[in-house]
């Protein structure tokens, strides 16, 4: 049987999101968007490690050499599980930072869904944990 950290395992890459659109500001004619990866190990059954990478491009597209890159690193803990609309999720703190951050992460199809507590417009449990997942916000594998 594997761990429950498993299935989070390797490289993961979300979506390039527009920061400023063409002509949207003044100082970046070409517009802004960014573009982040993590790549997650193991530490135990229930704790993994992460690593962030966070790109800024100066166009919408995410191509070329990125402006700016930042690497933040931290650590997640799987604290259990429950059941929201969109299946069963772990319940995780991640600490990445100074404020450790409930989420709620799964895999589902072969992408990696986490909704933070932090998240525009979501719902928490009594526990400060999200009760449903942002289905449009997920990552896709790059390596496992």
């Amino acid at each position: 049987m594997s761990d429950p950290v498993d299935k989070y395992l390797g490289r993961w890459v979300d979506a390039c999101d527009v920061v400023w659109a063409v002509s949207a500001h003044p100082s970046y004619p070409n517009g802004v968007s960014e573009a982040k990866d993590i790549t997650i190990g193991k530490i135990s059954a229930n704790q993994y490690g992460i690593v962030t990478v966070e790109r800024t491009y100066h166009n919408t597209t995410c191509a070329g050499s990125p402006a700016t890159e930042g690497t933040i690193l931290g650590t997640a803990q799987i604290r259990g599980t429950k059941t929201v609309a969109f299946g069963a999720v772990d319940k995780v703190i991640l600490e990445q930072g100074d404020t450790p951050l409930k989420l709620i992460t799964q895999v589902v199809d072969g992408r990696l869904y986490n909704t933070s507590a932090t998240s525009p417009g979501i719902a928490l449990d009594a526990e400060g944990y999200p009760t449903s997942v942002v289905p449009s916000e997920f990552w896709t594998p790059v390596s496992h």
